[in-house]
Parts: C-alpha cells; sequence; structure tokens
C-alpha cells in the first residue's frame, strides 16, 4: 500500500488537499479534502445595518465577491419590499457577467488547461500555446474591465447599492462596453470550442441538475426567484 498526499493544491480557487492509495500499482482510492473552516459570516451580520452587511458579505470570497453583494442586495431588497427597475437589473446583470468571465477565463485557461494538456502551469504552455494564453488573458482582462466600469473598481466594488446603483453608466461609456465585447466574441467562441472538445475523465461522475444553467425565466443569467 502506497499513499501520497498532496497538501495545499495551488491550481484551484480556494483550499484543497489530496489523498490518494495506491495498492498493487492501482489506484484504490482516491479523496478530495478541503481544509477550510467555518467562516462565520452568518454571526458577523448579526445586528449590522444593510450598508454593512454589503461590505461584509462579499469579503466571503474576492474572485466572486460580485455575487455575494448581488445576493445579500437581493435578500435585503426583498426584506425592504424594495422594486428595481429593469435597467437596474441589466446593470447588475452586465457586472455579474464581468465576474463570470473573469472568473471562468482563469479557470479554463490558467488553472485547467494546463492539467488537459500536460504542462505544470500557464507560463509553461506559452511556448507551444501562446495563443490560447493570450485568449485567457484578454478575457479576464475583460471581465475586470466591466467590473471596474460598472462597479468603481475590479474588486469589492461599491458602485452596486441597495435600490440600484451610486452612479449610471452613460450611453457613451456603455457603447464602449459593447463594441469591445463585440471584438472579444469570436475569442470567447474559441474558449468554447476549446472546453467543448477536452476529454473529461469520468471518475466519480454522478447525475446532477444544474439549476442555475436554466433559471425560472428561460433567460440566459444565473439567478431567479424560485
Amino acid at each position: 500500500m502506497k499513499n501520497i498526499k498532496l497538501n495545499f493544491i495551488t491550481r484551484v480557487e480556494g483550499h484543497g488537499n489530496i489523498f490518494i492509495e495506491i495498492y498493487k500499482n492501482r489506484l484504490k482510492n482516491i479523496k478530495f479534502e478541503i481544509p477550510e473552516g467555518p467562516r462565520l459570516f452568518e454571526t458577523l451580520v448579526l445586528d449590522k445595518e444593510p450598508q454593512e452587511v454589503l461590505n461584509i458579505v462579499p469579503r466571503i470570497c474576492a474572485i466572486c465577491n460580485v455575487s455575494h453583494r448581488y445576493a445579500a442586495l437581493r435578500a435585503l431588497e426583498k426584506i425592504g419590499n424594495i422594486k428595481i427597475p429593469k435597467e437596474v437589473k441589466l446593470l447588475r446583470d452586465l457586472a455579474h457577467c464581468g465576474e463570470m468571465l473573469e472568473s471562468h477565463a482563469l479557470h479554463l485557461f490558467l488553472l485547467a488547461l494546463p492539467d488537459f494538456l500536460g504542462y505544470p502551469d500557464a507560463i509553461s504552455m506559452t511556448e507551444k500555446y501562446p495563443d490560447l494564453v493570450q485568449i485567457g488573458l484578454r478575457i479576464k482582462k475583460f471581465g475586470n474591465f466591466l467590473m471596474e466600469k460598472t462597479l468603481g473598481r475590479i474588486i469589492h466594488g461599491e458602485n452596486m447599492i441597495i435600490g440600484g446603483f451610486g452612479r449610471y453608466l452613460n450611453e457613451e461609456e456603455l457603447s464602449v462596453i459593447k463594441k469591445e465585447a463585440e471584438e472579444l466574441l469570436p475569442e470567447a467562441i474559441k474558449a468554447w470550442e476549446i472546453t467543448r472538445n477536452l476529454h473529461y475523465a469520468t471518475l466519480g461522475e454522478e447525475s446532477m441538475l444544474f439549476v442555475c444553467l436554466k433559471p425560472p425565466t428561460d433567460e440566459y443569467g444565473f439567478w431567479g426567484t424560485k
């Protein structure tokens, strides 16, 4: 029996370990461990003012801070029975798309692809696959650009507030975003093609219901009310 333990896996968005058991040169067991302890955010927000809650909750994760702020906003607005205009929802969705682009580009091109292509890291890929690395970086940069424009800064932007935004984008700013998005579209399609054609292992595969891929409204997005 041979045991292998990999501590502090570096190419994940978070913390993880892998424990492997090998018996007679065959894989006997593999476990993925998440060593991160309780964060206690539920306790941190007790008896806090709404604005304080909006500042605390996104600290759950810097990478997906927009999602956490958005969720906190929706909860607070539901408590206060605050209805937001369609334009506010669309602008919030735009900010959320920025986070999704940045996070997915990081995941696919910098964290996952090196494993699929047999490299120790993304930097090592640049010699043979410089175009792939550049596509990933450009998509990631555009996601950051969206968050900075809509929220005021890339990480922990404060512009998304209860009832709307502190500052709204003007027509010229929206036109710039549209132009850059259209220019990036071929590379986003390329990223989809890369993902579609990767060979995925079936180890531990289970039947799952991906709720966020089909919101209740049948519109594109990542949240619903049910």
